[in-house]
């Protein structure tokens, strides 16, 4: 869940399309990369694109951020670990027997 509210505004946040075109085409293509894809169906072939082209990069940017949090999320608690048990191992071997 938190995931994907990352991924979604992630998405919203680089979805900057130009101002010129319809405000319905702006609010579907701001949804989602689907609606993105529905909404360049009711403008001319050059602002599609545009819409199209944009959704997809924001989908791209917005899912590779997901996957270095996912990442970082992963790997900060194995090297907290691995931190905290070299410390005790050095604590064990200087104890006297």
């Amino acid at each position: 869940m938190v995931m994907g509210t990352l991924l979604r505004a992630v998405y919203r946040l680089r979805s900057d399309l130009p101002l010129d075109l319809p405000t319905d085409v702006r609010v579907a293509a701001f949804e989602d990369v689907g609606s993105a894809r529905n909404a360049a169906e009711r403008v001319d072939p050059e602002s599609a694109r545009v819409v199209v082209d944009t959704a997809r990069e924001a989908f791209a940017t917005a899912f590779n951020t997901v996957g270095y949090v996912c990442a970082a999320v992963a790997v900060g608690p194995a090297v907290l670990a691995a931190v905290g048990l070299r410390g005790e191992r050095t604590a064990r071997a200087e104890e006297p027997s």
